[in-house]
């Protein structure tokens, strides 16, 4: 959707920051995860925020620089880590530039709520001891099948190992007394995120399909996302 954004008519000559405004008062209505979709120019300065200015200061710096700057040099739709805002708001942007003429003249910006990614989580359950999350590029919690209070918080050295594996990775380890865990790491395509799976290895070893269609759901984040 944020791509598609970039389509609209509203950037073709000088912005038009009226049309924008009626466009991203709309989406969000139809997009609840969504808080706010922004216009900066290439440098990242803030243009116009709907449906108000982030964290009450209209024409500042967009939060995270890094994804901004990647969405311009790969003039393709970036997802950003999971940030604390300037309202101690836990979020992520998903941008998009805007092309015309050959250039980059503007990034689309949607700032997204991560805790609307924890149901996505939940229907493959963590009973028994399962524990499963999405992890972003940085090593931060974007989802958590045990509730939303761990979102923005750094996830364990072992899940963070996990991810920078090609591919998916399969690691063992010993939890407590005779109590071992596996865990199955696997990446979110479009994202640079993975979802991670822990749980007793007994209980894995029984029901390793059960692991597969959770880590399935990373496939529902990243075709959200996109």
């Amino acid at each position: 959707s944020v791509q598609m954004v970039t389509q609209s008519p509203a950037f073709d000559a000088e912005f038009d920051s009226n049309r924008f405004d009626i466009l991203g008062r709309r989406l969000l209505a139809d997009e609840p995860s969504w808080r706010t979709l922004s216009v900066s120019d290439a440098e990242g300065r803030r243009i116009f925020d709907v449906p108000e200015p982030v964290g009450g200061q209209p024409h500042g710096l967009v939060v995270d620089m890094d994804s901004l700057r990647a969405a311009v040099e790969s003039r393709a739709v970036v997802v950003g880590d999971v940030m604390e805002g300037r309202q101690h708001r836990q979020a992520f942007a998903v941008r998009a530039p805007v092309i015309r003429d050959g250039k980059v003249r503007y990034v689309v910006s949607a700032v997204v709520d991560p805790t609307h990614f924890t149901p996505l989580l939940q229907p493959g359950g963590a009973a028994n001891g399962w524990s499963i999350q999405a992890i972003d590029a940085a090593g931060n919690i974007v989802a958590n099948s045990a509730g939303r209070a761990a979102v923005g918080k750094r996830a364990s050295a072992a899940a963070i190992a996990a991810t920078k594996a090609s591919g998916k990775s399969l690691r063992e380890r010993l939890t407590g007394l005779d109590r071992r865990t596996v865990g199955l790491a696997a990446p979110v395509s479009k994202t640079g995120w993975h979802v991670d799976v822990e749980a007793p290895r007994d209980a894995y070893i029984a029901s390793t399909r059960r692991a597969g269609a959770v880590l399935m759901f990373g496939g529902l984040i990243g075709t959200g996302l996109a």
